[in-house]
């Protein structure tokens, strides 16, 4: 979070786990959301379901174990869509 808000202009996307300490990927999700409306956020997650991450608004979803293909292709798809607008909106990719 930290490092995000001091180098948010050179990070063009955020990738988190669902499941850490301290902090969880959703209360970490709606920080930076709050810090910044427009962040690209790929959350990955061992879970079956991604609906932590539907309701934190996040747009991209990496079902773990992934391969470093999946992850090249969630990354590049993240990179060429636009900013998500402040409002929110938008579907899971």
């Amino acid at each position: 979070m930290g490092v995000y808000a001091l180098h948010r202009a050179d990070i063009a996307v955020v990738l988190t786990d669902m499941m850490m300490p301290f902090m969880g990927g959703a209360a970490l999700i709606a920080a930076l959301i709050r810090l910044d409306p427009s962040i690209r956020i790929i959350a990955a997650s061992g879970l079956s379901t991604n609906n932590d991450v539907t309701n934190a608004g996040v747009r991209y979803f990496l079902a773990k174990p992934y391969t470093a293909d999946a992850l090249l292709s969630v990354l590049k798809t993240a990179l060429e869509q636009p900013a998500a607008q402040p409002s929110g909106g938008g579907g899971l990719v």
